[in-house]
């Protein structure tokens, strides 16, 4: 009898500690797990279209870290800025190797104590006495930055030129942004681009009857060197891939500092404001739209 309670008593035992180890298992999974990196870049404001911005962040829910690479602002002390509200500073220096011939860097950690913020979902911008130079609201997730965004729109003909035609091409990803508008079938001549009324640049046709106008948030540049970075958390080179054409394009790339979407695109001419073409630009994307490189990132551990 004594036998059997003792034998009970253990058997009891043993489920209550398979219990309790059950219960705390996925806790204890949970707290060492981690989310990959998200890496975002910045985009230029146009008040110095050679500054470049990008940015890190690895979740952690002891161990995050935050980094900034700065390149091409002029040299200085700058503030890092989260919702209009100055979070860290940090220096541009002299960099000969660096784009734009200066670097700038800002590392946080939460196990130092130096990182106070999580930037997910929020707007953040490099600033120097209240003036903006880059600007990005950080995704939420990995999924999120890595979303490939493509709106395209065919250009409307109100009839000024009979044969005229163009289109429009919004492409967003890793928070870099361009947009292009490309016109054929039009005397040769100089245009305007308007964006809600207000001339964003010129279209110059040539006697072939085609023009382009090309804008990028991180207009390509050469003497790109960005081994600080390498390749990035999203398993590939960002740099690289972005700047393959920059040798092509350079010359006629120009900052990107509006979002084109939901607004009215116009091509007017510029001999007389004749309106030649023009379409409200969709906010949805048309061509293809879709995820790359990972899943949703909602755990912060």
């Amino acid at each position: 009898m004594l036998r059997k309670t003792l034998r009970s008593a253990l058997v009891g035992v043993a489920s209550g500690c398979a219990a309790v180890l059950a219960a705390s298992g996925p806790a204890l999974a949970g707290a060492k797990a981690q989310s990959p990196t998200i890496t975002y870049r910045m985009a230029t404001t146009g008040l110095d279209a050679d500054a470049r911005g990008k940015l890190q962040f690895k979740p952690s829910a002891r161990r995050a870290n935050f980094r900034l690479l700065a390149k091409g602002l002029p040299v200085g002390s700058y503030s890092l800025d989260l919702e209009g509200t100055s979070v860290a500073t940090f220096n541009v220096v002299h960099n000969p190797r660096a784009k734009g011939g200066t670097i700038g860097k800002l590392n946080l950690s939460q196990r130092a104590g130096t990182l106070s913020f999580d930037p997910r979902g929020h707007n953040l911008q490099v600033s120097q006495d209240g003036s903006a130079f880059l600007t990005a609201h950080f995704p939420m997730t990995l999924s999120e930055a890595m979303e490939n965004v493509v709106i395209e729109a065919e250009l409307d003909n109100p009839g000024v030129i009979a044969g005229a035609d163009g289109e429009a091409k919004f492409v967003s990803k890793d928070g870099r942004s361009r947009f292009q508008v490309d016109v054929e079938n039009l005397p040769a001549d100089t245009y305007s681009l308007d964006i809600d009324g207000t001339v964003q640049a010129s279209i110059v046709v040539d006697e072939s009857g085609e023009g382009e106008i090309r804008f990028d948030s991180q207009p390509p540049l050469l003497n790109d060197d960005d081994d600080d970075q390498g390749e990035n958390d999203q398993g590939e080179n960002a740099e690289a891939d972005n700047d393959s054409d920059s040798s092509e394009m350079e010359e006629m790339v120009l900052p990107l500092t509006f979002d084109p979407r939901g607004t009215l695109v116009q091509v007017v001419r510029a001999s007389d404001g004749a309106v030649v073409l023009d379409v409200v630009f969709p906010t949805q994307p048309t061509g293809e739209n879709g995820e790359e490189n990972g899943e949703d990132q909602d755990d912060d551990d």
